[in-house]
């Protein structure tokens, strides 16, 4: 790796109380395939995606009452790097033989529909919406149902916080307020469920979006791992982020067109040749 410090740490204490939120972080550590070190001690390799999934989870861990802090390290004192090696594919082949429990997993936090009281997409039009610098599938596809569903006159920004650009709508971002991960949803389930969309094809995007961005195969979308591919691709091809929202925005467009038109001709061949 290209960075002197190899690894990224995820360091975390919960109250004892209620105990299924020990379970929860314990579970969601494993998802992202997280290694422990000590008991609240876990660590992954450093780059973005990890980066970002411990973010996340120390989110989850605030909600709950606890505390969690996210650093870089170069080793790991006592353990050697051929050690750490071995625990991660230990981990990798432990959670595949795992995902049936994993996938079962649901969390007490998410709100049932009745509960949830649609927002008037006539407050969100023509705004400005800021996320994170170099979007992924979830804000890919977060500002996909944005321009098509919410505000079709919506600018994009890229910020470190959301009091960069003071007047926006933060979506997908750590810090609260805006739209972002709530429970077990991410940020594009969070969307459709505040703004009511109830599309059949969005529901469909929905699940791969869940299964790629929280890594818990709940839904086992048989798209998942084509889609997660060609994300990637996008962000090695664009370095602006600009450019890479927009492409990630066709990217959904044109996933949404092809569920929407997904009647297989009579003889059971596709159309596409």
């Amino acid at each position: 790796m290209p960075s002197p410090h190899r690894w990224v740490v995820f360091v975390h204490q919960l109250p004892a109380h209620p105990s299924n939120g020990r379970v929860k972080i314990w579970r969601r550590l494993q998802q992202v395939g997280a290694v422990a070190v000590k008991n609240a001690v876990h660590l992954l390799p450093n780059n973005t995606q990890s980066r970002e999934d411990f973010e996340w989870l120390r989110t989850e861990v605030a909600a709950l009452g606890g505390e969690a802090n996210v650093f870089e390290a170069s080793s790991i004192g006592g353990i050697s790097e051929r050690q750490l090696l071995a625990r991660f594919r230990k981990v990798k082949s432990e959670g595949s033989r795992k995902g049936k429990d994993i996938k079962a997993m649901r969390t007490a936090n998410r709100p049932k529909e009745a509960e949830i009281r649609p927002l008037d997409t006539r407050v969100y039009q023509h705004r400005t919406w800021v996320t994170r610098p170099r979007p992924g599938v979830d804000r890919f596809s977060s500002a996909w149902l944005i321009t098509r569903f919410i505000d079709p006159g919506a600018q994009f920004a890229f910020a470190a916080g959301p009091d960069k650009v003071p007047d926006a709508v933060p979506f997908d971002m750590y810090q609260s307020g805006g739209f972002r991960h709530e429970g077990d949803r991410c940020t594009f389930e969070v969307l459709r469920d505040r703004f009511a969309v109830t599309d059949t094809a969005v529901q469909r995007i929905a699940e791969i979006v869940h299964d790629l961005d929280l890594k818990d195969d709940r839904y086992q979308s048989p798209d998942a791992p084509t889609i997660g591919k060609l994300v990637e691709g996008l962000r090695a091809s664009h370095p602006d982020d600009v450019q890479l929202l927009a492409q990630g925005i066709a990217l959904f467009e044109a996933l949404y067109q092809s569920f929407q038109n997904a009647k297989t001709p009579r003889g059971g061949k596709s159309r596409i040749c």
